[in-house]
């Protein structure tokens, strides 16, 4: 799955059970697809019934979803999103929601628009990357754990290649550089009458 604040997930039309769309005119939203772990990593608790099991993330068939916030209010204004059934179109499985969490920003700050504010999670081994990132949560320095984590990835599968090793801080830092560099630019050339 992706990183928060670090270029988004995969945006797809959604399906909704019980709520007839004209094709073509379903809401668009962002898919991420994530592991057991992930509330735990970010911090993350839901709001409403639960994230995805081990056995579930690891199952390529489990119809299960969780829902942010935003989308769960804005198809089931009523609150009840746990139970309902959704699918990531062109897909033809219906998901169960077994649960709702506050919504994540996944885009690069600034670059989100409506389908990243409306974001469907499914277990990674239904829908996975070519590509992983693996979060993990720190209880002091972050950065200490950088190398510990390298050489346990390679102890699992020597052939899978470890790169961008940061901490959220430093991917903060990364993605927002740009707006940064923009807004003291522009401020100095302001204050200065340039």
């Amino acid at each position: 799955g992706g990183i928060p604040g670090d270029d988004g997930g995969d945006h797809r039309a959604l399906g909704v059970a019980g709520q007839p769309m004209v094709p073509g005119e379903e809401p668009i939203v962002t898919l991420m697809s994530s592991s057991d772990g992930f509330p735990e990593a970010l911090g993350v608790v839901p709001t409403a019934g639960r994230w995805f099991t081990a056995a579930e993330s690891q199952d390529r068939r489990a119809a299960v979803a969780v829902v942010g916030a935003g989308l769960a209010r804005r198809l089931w204004p009523a609150g009840d999103a746990v139970g309902h059934r959704v699918r990531a179109l062109p897909d033809t499985v219906w998901l169960t929601v077994v649960g709702v969490v506050g919504d994540l920003q996944y885009e690069e700050f600034g670059e989100d628009g409506e389908a990243d504010r409306l974001q469907i999670h499914v277990p990674y081994s239904r829908e996975p990357w070519g590509g992983a990132a693996l979060m993990v949560r720190a209880a002091a320095d972050p950065a200490a754990l950088a190398e510990p984590v390298r050489r346990t990835v390679r102890g699992v599968h020597s052939s899978v290649a470890v790169f961008a090793v940061m901490t959220m801080a430093e991917v903060r830092s990364y993605t927002t550089a740009g707006d940064r560099i923009w807004t003291v630019t522009n401020y100095d050339n302001a204050y200065l009458g340039r």
